[in-house]
């Protein structure tokens, strides 16, 4: 089969399955400079009755815009059209989100009253990013009234649903890693705040292991803590070592898409 924008167009007879494969294979990193025809094959995919396409094809979007894309909305659309037609839960908390996340980074679309109705509900089938971006909501006071007890609540449950939800067919891990809820409830316990207590020792403990997972964050800081003895002894040259390695790691990773929340 000849994965190209214009076999799709011309190749009535194949199924939705066989759309959706073909987005799959161009969305790959290898293929990135095709994944305007990845988005194609999603879509009809989706035209087709394989409503993960449209999810797909609006994740794949809105992985690639910033806040001035005029395709922002074309991105929202594609998980509208999903919600709308979808009757299993998963692929519905999925959808919803990916749109709580839409709405809350794009200004284009920044609805955080919307997001937190939506994180909500993909949350109460225990979707871990959903639970990660909702958590946020309550840390920054975004459409809920600031509560970190809760938030601490919300990420503990993230972390105990990422290796069911990992397992399942959630695409949105490529927004939001493990290491990303690691980190937030590191933050959390290192510094303590609101009614959360600090807990030094167990907010390390996380740091160290979003670290591990090459969170530029948390290795840098990391480094701070071994600057200031914070929780361990002093290591000024751990803590330049730390530093320099969390440089290489925003180098190579690039901007990550949960960067406006931190």
């Amino acid at each position: 089969l000849k994965l190209s924008s214009s076999s799709s167009s011309s190749s009535s007879s194949l199924s939705a399955g066989d759309y959706f494969l073909c987005g799959e294979v161009l969305a790959k990193e290898s293929f990135s400079s095709k994944w305007m025809e990845a988005l194609d094959w999603y879509q009809q995919a989706g035209e087709k009755g394989e409503l993960l396409g449209f999810v797909r094809a609006g994740l794949l979007l809105a992985s690639k815009l910033n806040d001035e894309s005029p395709q922002v909305q074309q991105a929202q659309e594609l998980l509208l059209r999903a919600l709308e037609q979808v009757g299993g839960q998963e692929l519905r908390g999925e959808a919803e989100a990916l749109l709580g996340w839409i709405h809350l980074k794009f200004l284009a679309v920044r609805d955080p009253f919307r997001a937190v109705q939506l994180l909500r509900s993909s949350s109460s089938n225990g979707h871990a990013g959903a639970l990660f971006l909702l958590a946020c909501c309550h840390l920054r006071g975004a459409g809920v009234p600031t509560d970190e007890q809760e938030a601490e609540t919300l990420l503990r449950s993230a972390l105990d649903s990422w290796g069911v939800s990992s397992r399942k067919r959630s695409f949105s891990h490529t927004l939001w890693c493990i290491s990303d809820i690691q980190f937030t409830l590191g933050q959390l316990y290192l510094h303590g705040c609101g009614d959360v207590q600090q807990d030094v020792s167990k907010g390390l403990t996380l740091l160290g292991a979003a670290s591990e997972q090459k969170h530029a964050g948390a290795t840098r800081l990391l480094a701070d803590c071994f600057q200031a003895g914070r929780g361990c002894g002093r290591d000024d040259t751990k803590a330049a070592s730390l530093r320099a390695r969390a440089t290489r790691e925003e180098r190579e990773k690039g901007t990550s898409p949960m960067s406006f929340l931190q």
